[in-house]
């Protein structure tokens, strides 16, 4: 995409994104003979320079090939292509969730673009673009009509970003001024110059309100990911904003497809037990199967602005709970059936 803007000072280089065959297959949920033989295909077909023979680690192009050689078929069966993380109370980690996801769809060879509305701007920064005033965002696309093309920055091949600045904490009156002022953002991804078609997945981060423009990223999404700490200020909400949820969709005659992600589960404590139970008994339709469980990878993984995947123990319950959260995320917006692995159903 030429008119993608280049950042030549990414804060993350992408020698940090290489992965050993085994981390491939965890990913993939393959063991390591497919691998090793989708690696062996490639390389006939490619060439020694494309995949050198012995090399211990994939770069980020090598993995995607590996990854579109075993998924190719999937690509082309989503039907849910938009995704909305929200959650009006702060702190649930819908945002870690967000960028984990991002990632790894894009490690696994799809083509996925971010979109950060959040004003603190969290997710840009977790994908490495540095803080300057003077980047269009998210805002430039909004107020100022710029095509989603002018203002995407490729973080590396298959995940790109329009980023966020702190410039969104003035959009809300621009905003208020437009006619059908829920439906911009909807409109601008629907458009045939925005270049969307490319994508196999777009995933919005919010910020922890009900304002208009998480309203744009509630009418644009086709699944809305309903991030909730298994805690019992979380839970108290929760009802709360599935109801005002459901009545502006409705109010603005739109379906309201939407799954509940359990995050931050301590298994040890009756408190995290108790909310998960009460979770799978108020939205057992909508609360999906895999629960994150508290992790320090996790807080790792912010801090180092490094994926889980990319870093993290084969033993990591981070990366195990990752990964199952990865292929549930598919097979949900595939409309297709879940069956988890490597962690027992809790409560």
């Amino acid at each position: 995409m030429d008119e993608k803007r280049k950042v030549p000072n990414l804060l993350i280089p992408r020698e940090a994104f290489v992965f050993s065959q085994s981390q491939i297959g965890r990913m993939a949920r393959e063991n390591r003979k497919i691998i090793n033989k989708r690696v062996h295909s490639l390389r006939e077909m490619k060439g020694e320079k494309a995949l050198p023979k012995g090399s211990k680690k994939l770069d980020i192009d090598q993995t995607r090939e590996v990854f579109l050689n075993l998924f190719m078929d999937i690509k082309s069966d989503i039907k849910h292509k938009v995704h909305t993380f929200y959650n009006f109370k702060g702190g649930t980690g819908k945002t870690t969730i967000c960028y984990q996801i991002s990632t790894m769809l894009a490690f696994m060879g799809f083509k996925v673009l971010t979109i950060d509305c959040d004003p603190q701007a969290h997710l840009t920064s977790l994908l490495g673009i540095p803080e300057q005033e003077d980047y269009p965002t998210i805002y430039d696309v909004l107020v100022n009509m710029r095509a989603l093309k002018e203002v995407t920055i490729s973080v590396f091949n298959g995940l790109d970003i329009i980023p966020s600045s702190l410039s969104l904490t003035r959009i809300e009156s621009p905003l208020n001024q437009m006619v059908r002022r829920e439906n911009i953002l909807l409109k601008m991804l629907q458009s045939e110059d925005s270049k969307t078609s490319q994508y196999d997945f777009i995933m919005i981060d919010t910020n922890p309100a009900f304002s208009v423009l998480n309203l744009n990223a509630l009418m644009a999404c086709q699944q809305l990911n309903v991030v909730c700490e298994t805690h019992p200020l979380s839970l108290s909400g929760l009802s709360l904003m599935i109801e005002e949820l459901q009545r502006v969709y409705k109010e603005l005659q739109k379906d309201m497809n939407f799954v509940v992600i359990p995050n931050k589960y301590e298994a040890k404590t009756a408190t995290s037990q108790e909310i998960l139970g009460v979770l799978r008994k108020d939205y057992k339709q909508e609360t999906i199967q895999t629960v994150i469980r508290k992790c320090e990878d996790i807080n790792v993984s912010t801090k180092r602005r490094l994926p889980v995947l990319c870093f993290a123990n084969k033993n990591s319950i981070a990366m195990e709970d990752i990964i199952d959260l990865g292929h549930e995320f598919i097979a949900l917006s595939r409309g297709k059936p879940f069956v988890i692995s490597g962690q027992e159903e809790a409560a």
